[in-house]
């Protein structure tokens, strides 16, 4: 209801407001700050306005951790693939925020979050088409060492895992040759 108010309140900024404030309350406690970047993934402008860069700790923290998928990195046949359309949204979300804030988001994302790039790496794979957003991730946290060895990590285990796909020709590529 929140979040509806904020699509529909632009007459009446003392209740836009008072509304953001009550979403900033909410987001106080780690589900419910978590609740409210899954709701607003897809409205990124009022995720922005709201959190701006903060909301990348969040977004990053929605997505699936390498040791849930069953076939790592691929996301085909594992139980995070009925999740996909959220992972997407996420991946959008992210995207967009690292487009607008740059250094601010790739500091939220060294700081505030584990592993960023592991998470990150996986959508390189064509078939879910956010190689784009993947990569205007992943090079804004390019200058944190850290995550440059998470994801040097990452491609010395899984770079060269056959991951099958119909965008391209073969149907067979790896995050390696994707780089």
């Amino acid at each position: 209801m929140i979040i509806t108010g904020l699509q529909n309140q632009q007459e009446y900024p003392d209740l836009r407001k008072n509304l953001i404030v009550a979403l900033n309350n909410v987001s106080e406690l780690p589900e419910g700050f978590l609740k409210i970047c899954h709701e607003l993934s897809d409205k990124v402008a009022i995720l922005d306005e709201i959190y701006g860069p903060r909301s990348v700790k969040a977004l990053h923290q929605l997505l699936p951790k390498l040791n849930l998928y069953e076939n790592p990195p691929e996301i085909r046949g594992s139980d995070i693939e009925l999740n996909l359309k959220d992972y997407s949204k996420y991946m959008k979300a992210l995207a967009m925020i690292f487009e607008k804030y740059k250094e601010e988001a790739a500091q939220v994302a060294m700081d505030e979050t584990i592993n960023f790039s592991e998470k990150i790496a996986p959508f390189i794979n064509p078939d879910l088409m956010l190689q784009k957003e993947a990569f205007t991730c992943l090079n804004e946290t390019r200058i944190d060492r850290y995550n440059c060895h998470i994801l040097h990590k990452f491609l010395v285990q899984y770079g060269d895992v056959h991951l099958e796909t119909a965008q391209v020709a073969g149907g067979v590529t790896t995050i390696q040759s994707e780089l």
